[in-house]
């Protein structure tokens, strides 16, 4: 009799693992992402607004990345808009604060080793991408597709991330619940705070913020004893410690997200691969100047508005003629 309730136990515990360390995967997408020149051609053909360059300021770190539709499911703005303004709340802060230093070898491999020095409007932006970019194979950007699992409880995972209502409540998505590492989520959620129903995972904002407290978790180590990993660890011999890992996608062997991430950031998040300078020898308000173009903050540059692919992500002579030529000369008649 105790042998049977053993094996019983290893069995549940088993199946439980296998269920939430791979959560998600409703199969709205079933091709490749997106390489650097597709997207660089898609920002290069987005239609000019009338008046000017419009928003086409992808590289300013209080405007969201823009991301490639997948067919006719566009990512829209709103979703990213809902995470920047959600990762403000002081359950989600210590994604962006610093308080949680990434793993290094995951930023190398991610194609971002310098997270960790980027600001938390930077940090924002890359978090942006990351979800999205775990979004495409998830859902591929469908908010409204629904998943059930076939096996054991029949589990129901929707949106653009696949999430189930018990992982929601489980993780701290809903006021007042969570459990383990998650208790700090008791009390008002960033749900509540920026007015999204907080049981409307069809919703593609409440989805997306409901997603960044499954990462946060991941981040702070959930069951697990590493923290601070953009991949799942691996989980060989580790039954236990493989249920906090939601998406079965998050694996770095599975190349579809680190592409997808990679070919949106290449010409839209500079900080990940270069370090911001400074110049020493100007006024602050020059020197600040100065660093906001040479970090590549500042709104592209182009030939014209709708032209923006890598035209726009290279400084060019044109560039220096036109914003730092000035700046400089403004500064040595300062000095004389």
């Amino acid at each position: 009799m105790r042998k049977t309730i053993i094996l019983l136990t290893i069995l549940t515990i088993t199946a439980s693992c296998r269920k939430n360390s791979g959560g998600g995967s409703g199969g709205g997408y079933s091709g490749s992402a997106p390489t650097a020149g597709q997207v660089a051609d898609w920002l290069g053909n987005q239609t000019n607004p009338p008046g000017g360059c419009g928003d086409i300021q992808p590289s300013n770190p209080h405007t969201p990345p823009r991301i490639m539709p997948n067919g006719n499911h566009q990512w829209k703005t709103s979703w990213s808009k809902a995470m920047m303004k959600a990762l403000d709340h002081p359950q989600l802060n210590s994604m962006i604060n610093g308080e949680i230093k990434y793993n290094q070898s995951d930023l190398e491999q991610f194609g971002c080793p310098r997270l960790n020095e980027a600001t938390p409007e930077q940090k924002k932006q890359f978090w942006v991408l990351y979800m999205a970019s775990v979004a495409l194979p998830e859902s591929g950007f469908d908010e409204r597709q629904v998943y059930v699992e076939r096996t054991g409880d029949w589990t129901k995972s929707t949106g653009l991330l696949q999430i189930d209502e018990a992982s929601a409540r489980r993780h701290g998505c809903y006021s007042r619940t969570g459990f383990g590492p998650e208790r700090k989520n008791y009390g008002p959620t960033a749900l509540d705070e920026i007015h999204l129903p907080p049981q409307s995972m069809k919703l593609g904002e409440t989805n997306a913020v409901c997603g960044l407290y499954i990462m946060r978790n991941h981040l702070m180590g959930g069951y697990t004893p590493e923290s601070g990993q953009l991949y799942r660890p691996d989980l060989k011999g580790r039954l236990l410690h493989g249920k906090q890992w939601y998406w079965s996608v998050l694996q770095k062997q599975q190349g579809t997200i680190t592409q997808h991430f990679q070919a949106h950031a290449v010409h839209q998040l500079p900080f990940c691969n270069k370090a911001p300078t400074q110049r020493s020898d100007l006024p602050k308000e020059l020197s600040d100047s100065v660093q906001r173009q040479t970090s590549g903050e500042s709104q592209v540059y182009s030939k014209n508005c709708a032209e923006i692919g890598n035209e726009g992500r290279n400084r060019t002579s044109r560039d220096f003629e036109r914003i730092e030529k000035p700046i400089l000369k403004n500064f040595d008649s300062i000095t004389k």
